[in-house]
């Protein structure tokens, strides 16, 4: 697996270390960083280089949220009540009272820490400065608030999780502590972080099975006889072959009018857009005389998924055809997915798709893959970073392919977007691959 580090650069060295000695079967990606404002650049169109991130703290995780949309899982380091016992010790060695003052809004790890260590409400005082905006001035400020808590003789010292607020505040002669992580928190975060990730893993190569039956007798008046129906059952094999390339599934006939496609989750979920529309429908629907009854079951093993594709498949085809059920791992409930009307093909569209891959030389998959991103987002207007998030591609093989849809006319700038205020600014570009 690999894990991205998110956390100041001055801690990169000694953290990635001790994780790599720990998990010398996962690869550590460093994601440095100076200040929590520069997080939201240093992430942006980076998130395909890692399988999930790992963040100092909460307020980092947060900081880098609101600018950006995690596509892979995202995991802070808590913050322990074993990491102020510590701190609380070394205080006390100094000579200091336990009166804090802390940039930390969590009361509750602090009131953990004094419960532990066996101190009353009357040995303590905490002290919290309000929370700050994260601007340009962030550091300092929230330096200066600490500053002034131990100045006025309010708090003895301070405990900030802010590494260059903690730096501000030694050149000011202040006292103050960092907190920062003990390795046993590390450690518990990054197993956890391994385990979700393996699920999520497990979940996403589940076997997934599509029992699929042509409706043909609902159909049979139409027909003229044994020769069209073998025509008609040949069209649909040819859409059902299509769709079973797009899912990247083995397909397997079942004569005379049903087809098995095994696949994985993942690729199925992708496909019907988390189980809401399958496309295959409408296609055979449209382009021919037929109905298809089609049934997606999963399971652990490709058996159990087998036998669950079959039983929403009979299901379907008992409600009248022309629809598709859905039987989860259990094998209990079956429930029927939308239906087919409510599923457009869209042949314009794929002409028009055909049209620009040949002018463009970009493969239709890529461009599918991004009028998918359009569609989701409700949008076309992107930058680089957010379209390689988006459709989890690197952001060079992005920039690659935005040249090309550029030469060609598909592709636009329309506007500049500042992540940061000193950072350099990302064009925003125009996408008109539907119209």
């Amino acid at each position: 697996m690999r894990l991205g580090i998110v956390i100041p650069e001055e801690l990169m060295q000694d953290t990635c270390s001790y994780i790599e000695k720990e998990f010398p079967e996962e690869q550590v990606v460093p994601f440095p960083y100076h200040f929590i404002s520069e997080i939201p650049e240093v992430l942006q169109g980076h998130q395909s280089r890692a399988d999930s991130f790992l963040f100092l703290g909460e307020t980092a995780r947060f900081y880098a949220s609101r600018e950006i949309q995690p596509t892979i899982p995202w995991e802070s380091i808590p913050r322990s009540a074993s990491s102020l016992l510590r701190l609380f010790v070394q205080a006390c060695r100094s000579g200091y009272a336990l009166r804090i003052a802390t940039d930390m809004h969590e009361p509750e790890v602090f009131q953990r820490a004094f419960r532990e260590a066996g101190l009353t409400p009357q040995e303590t005082r905490l002290s919290f400065i309000p929370p700050l905006p994260y601007t340009d001035h962030f550091i300092t400020a929230d330096a200066e608030a600490l500053e002034k808590r131990v100045l006025s003789g309010e708090s003895a010292f301070c405990i900030t999780i802010f590494y260059q607020v903690y730096h501000l505040l030694r050149k000011r002669h202040i006292p103050v502590y960092m907190l920062l992580p003990s390795y046993e928190d590390i450690h518990q975060t990054v197993s956890r972080l391994i385990m979700t990730c393996r699920l999520k893993a497990s979940r996403d190569s589940r076997m997934t099975v599509l029992a699929v039956h042509t409706d043909i007798g609902e159909t049979e008046d139409t027909l003229s006889g044994d020769y069209d129906q073998a025509l008609e059952q040949l069209n649909v094999t040819r859409y059902v072959y299509e769709f079973a390339r797009r899912i990247q599934a083995a397909c397997i006939d079942s004569p005379p009018r049903d087809y098995l496609l095994f696949s994985t989750y993942l690729q199925v979920e992708q496909e019907l857009e988390h189980f809401q529309t399958l496309s295959l429908l409408q296609a055979v629907q449209r382009h021919t005389a037929c109905t298809l009854s089609v049934g997606v079951g999963y399971g652990e093993t490709a058996s159990a998924a087998c036998a669950h594709a079959k039983r929403a498949m009979y299901e379907a085809s008992r409600q009248g055809g022309g629809r598709a059920c859905l039987c989860g791992i259990n094998g209990h409930a079956v429930k029927a997915l939308p239906a087919g009307d409510a599923i457009v093909s869209d042949s314009a569209l794929d002409m028009r798709l055909s049209e620009i891959s040949r002018r463009t030389g970009i493969s239709l998959r890529i461009l599918s893959m991004l009028c998918a991103v359009c569609r989701e987002r409700g949008n076309s207007r992107f930058t680089a970073a957010e379209l390689a998030d988006a459709s989890d591609v690197s952001q060079r093989t992005i920039n690659r392919i935005l040249l090309k849809l550029m030469d060609g006319g598909y592709c636009q700038e329309v506007g500049k977007s500042f992540i940061h205020q000193n950072g350099r600014p990302s064009r925003i570009l125009d996408l008109r691959l539907l119209s």
